[in-house]
């Protein structure tokens, strides 16, 4: 489990992207391809985030996050942005 001193991008917490799983009811994928995704939507849950892609070559995506430390779930959910590429996001400092 990641501490909030050990935390310094949102990749750190969220990974590549290409590893985020998909629990979307339309697909899921073994490989993802990420390129040209955008974050669609942003929630915040009482342990996680959800994250909602769109313009994925694989598709659109939809990926739930267990952050079990509020400190850096709240950190995450602050650099999250619609629109924003992924691969952008996942070097933001937090």
């Amino acid at each position: 489990m990641e501490t909030a001193a050990m935390v310094t991008t949102l990749g750190d917490v969220l990974g590549p992207p290409e590893t985020w799983p998909n629990h979307s009811q339309f697909r899921d994928f073994v490989r993802r391809d990420m390129s040209g995704a955008v974050i669609s939507a942003v929630d915040a849950r009482e342990n996680g985030i959800a994250v909602s892609t769109d313009g994925a070559a694989c598709g659109p995506t939809f990926t739930m996050f267990v952050i079990d430390d509020p400190d850096i779930r709240e950190r995450a959910m602050r650099v999250l942005r619609l629109g924003l590429e992924v691969h952008s996001a996942v070097q933001l400092a937090i």
